[in-house]
């Protein structure tokens, strides 16, 4: 970990460990897994919840969380995944800099990949909802470059970055990034949608020919997957059905087939015979 990461960890532990209340609202358990297990006791208590009922139990929610930072500081592990709890709650309080603070946390304590991932992915999402482009796509790239092991997630990344430039109507990056997951990901369903958002992407740009041609270069591709007599088949097939560019490709090319037919109308026959 180096300096800055460590000086985030340390505030991300401070912020996990609360206001000093935490030993008065939640009773200490034996260990740090079993704290955890009692914080997400807490948050299933409030399921059904609305309205101020609903923010008055997240907030005991996080004291839940902070106290396994409060009771289990050397607990890292633990704690990584408890902060990484916490900032989803904050997240939900309405409360982004506290869920940034605690997600950052979590990417700098490095104890826990999968949930570090996770982390930079919330990091992404925070700053994609607030039209802070650069920042999500940065923070995307953070999941790819230091988590290149946890392909589901490296995936969602690469897939959410190309949302991104998409969005700006980037289209030609937003492909870019979709094709790593068409040609890498880990699951054969993600990389058929890389390759629905791919041709998407073409239609965007009124380039119906190779929008078609990728959507061939897919259903080719995973033809003989989605005939396996398995979940994973079952899984294949439905996506293949459920591509959105699908129509929209086959719209293009019978309006521009029609267009087409308009300017070089077929001779009428009148004169034959002759």
């Amino acid at each position: 970990m180096n300096r800055s990461g460590f000086a985030a960890w340390i505030g991300a532990l401070a912020l996990l460990a609360g206001a000093g209340r935490v030993g008065e609202e939640v009773p200490r358990q034996a260990d740090a897994r079993s704290q955890i297990r009692f914080a997400a006791s807490i948050r299933r208590e409030g399921k059904g919840l609305k309205g101020d009922d609903r923010i008055e139990h997240l907030k005991k929610v996080a004291a839940g969380y902070q106290a396994v930072g409060a009771y289990f500081p050397d607990s890292r592990t633990e704690c990584a995944e408890a902060l990484f709890r916490l900032g989803e709650v904050r997240r939900t309080l309405g409360d982004r800099a506290g869920a940034l603070e605690a997600f950052e946390g979590v990417a700098a304590n490095g104890s826990h990949r999968r949930f570090a991932a996770r982390s930079l992915l919330e990091i992404g999402h925070l700053h994609r909802r607030s039209k802070e482009g650069a920042k999500a796509i940065e923070a995307y790239g953070r999941v790819v470059a230091q988590f290149p092991d946890e392909k589901g997630y490296r995936d969602d990344a690469w897939m959410w970055t190309g949302a991104v430039h998409a969005s700006a109507r980037d289209h030609a990056s937003a492909r870019a990034a979709w094709l790593k997951v068409a040609e890498q990901g880990e699951d054969p369903v993600d990389r058929i949608r890389a390759h629905d958002r791919i041709a998407g992407a073409y239609l965007a740009e009124g380039k119906n020919a190779e929008a078609a041609s990728t959507l061939e270069r897919c259903r080719a591709a995973f033809a003989e997957m989605a005939e396996e007599a398995t979940s994973r088949g079952s899984r294949v097939k439905r996506a293949l059905a459920a591509m959105k560019s699908a129509p929209k490709v086959a719209d293009a090319l019978a309006k521009a087939h029609g267009e087409e037919a308009e300017e070089d109308p077929e001779d009428d026959g009148e004169g034959r015979g002759e």
